[in-house]
């Protein structure tokens, strides 16, 4: 599961004066924003604007809790109706847009426990940990993250799971997907055993999809871009990386410099990093090309909804 620091009580957008000092830590989703929009993160992170909490984050975190409320246990794995009432006690509300919505993504929760539920209850073991949350220096860089689930697999190593509760994604993501290379290097540095499988669990379909331990070239390559990305925050690199279609739902847009200037003035170009192998570009593309598919399926959903209604 991706960072979800977002879900704090939005403040005012409104800029003051920051130190412009570096975070003490970084994470997945703060490197990431940074690579998609470094001003976005300097508003988030070094300015300490906090974003207004999002439906899908709050859906997505009520879906965890009830999964590690599942696997938590040590002794025996809980009934679908304690499962259930664990769920609906621990339903996070911020971020919706209306009582309708919310009811129906609660009534999606549903759906998705009861099912995993039924898929899972029968072969249920004890998770190894859950939620497990890390530190990892990397390069002397501190990364922090938490972990869905870590399961100990019968040759004694590890098996990483990381639920995703989103549009579905490429078949090929598991395999070189960096927040599971992540996760790979911190339970390996942590517990001092080997991951042998890492797994995106799509949970709107039930579909796993595994990958063995990722190889040693992602795992420099990420130990590379974590180095690139904090060398461009301490060199305080915070150009926007202006598109319209994204930053349409920024809630920084308002006060976001690309977009604040007169209209004659072309917004500022985006901060270049140093060069990265071509794999990495090529993943670059098909990560941007997977985010425009989902915004089409957002759109192809939001038009049915609207059909159903009339």
């Amino acid at each position: 599961m991706q960072n979800l620091e977002l879900f704090d009580m939005p403040s005012p957008l409104t800029p003051h004066p920051s130190p412009l000092t570096s975070p003490r830590k970084l994470s997945y989703s703060s490197i990431s924003l940074y690579k998609d929009c470094p001003q976005r993160f300097k508003f988030r992170y070094i300015d300490g604007i906090k974003e207004k909490p999002k439906s899908y984050f709050s859906f997505g975190q009520s879906v965890h809790k009830a999964l590690e409320f599942f696997y938590r246990s040590q002794l025996a794995a809980p009934s679908l109706d304690e499962l259930l009432r664990y769920y609906e006690a621990n339903w996070i509300k911020e971020g919706y847009e209306s009582p309708s919505q919310e009811r129906l993504q609660f009534g999606e929760g549903l759906r998705i426990i009861k099912a995993f539920y039924n898929k899972h209850a029968g072969g249920w073991q004890p998770a190894f940990a859950t939620e497990y949350s890390f530190t990892l220096k990397i390069d002397g860089v501190d990364i922090t993250g938490k972990i869905d689930r870590i399961d100990k697999t019968q040759n004694g190593g590890l098996h990483v799971i990381d639920y995703k509760t989103g549009k579905s994604f490429a078949a090929w993501r598991p395999k070189q997907d960096d927040q599971l290379t992540l996760y790979q290097m911190a339970c390996e540095n942590t517990f001092g055993l080997p991951v042998e499988e890492l797994t995106l669990y799509h949970l709107p379909s039930l579909t796993p999809m595994a990958s063995p331990r990722h190889p040693d070239t992602l795992v420099r390559g990420f130990r590379k871009e974590i180095l690139t990305v904090k060398t461009s925050i301490d060199k305080k690199a915070f150009d926007p990386n202006p598109v319209e279609w994204k930053c349409k739902r920024c809630d920084y847009r308002p006060i976001c410099p690309a977009w604040t200037t007169t209209p004659a003035a072309p917004p500022k170009p985006k901060t270049e990093l140093p060069a990265t192998p071509l794999l990495a570009r090529v993943d670059q593309a098909l990560s941007q090309i997977e985010t425009i598919k989902q915004e089409l399926l957002d759109v192809r959903e939001s038009l049915l909804q609207k059909n159903n209604k009339e």
